[in-house]
């Protein structure tokens, strides 16, 4: 099942697709699942730029427009990043309370 998610935007293009190209991606950080997400959305971000470079652009719209149909998250990362604390107070948001006696 986590193989098939790696796999996901092999099998939109269709799998009789033949790509001569090699693939090493290194992730760091994270869990499991997130890094799998990590180098699922490193592959569809490649094959889009392998075919804006050796194929037709139409080509390359039609896949990317699939990716989008099929899970935004293929090309497009979380915005949900923890927030950094400041100063003033303990975390992001919180501040030390004010004392005025």
């Amino acid at each position: 099942m986590i193989r098939d998610k790696i796999l996901e935007p092999f099998y939109l293009l269709g799998i009789n697709k033949k790509i001569p190209i090699k693939i090493k991606i290194y992730v760091k950080g994270g869990g499991q699942v997130s890094r799998i997400y990590a180098i699922r959305q490193a592959l569809s971000k490649s094959l889009i730029y392998y075919f804006k470079k050796y194929s037709n652009l139409i080509y390359q719209f039609q896949i990317k427009y699939k990716f989008l149909i099929f899970d935004k998250s293929l090309l497009f990362d979380s915005h949900k990043y923890k927030e950094p604390k400041k100063f003033g107070g303990k975390g992001a948001r919180s501040r030390f309370q004010k004392s005025y006696r």
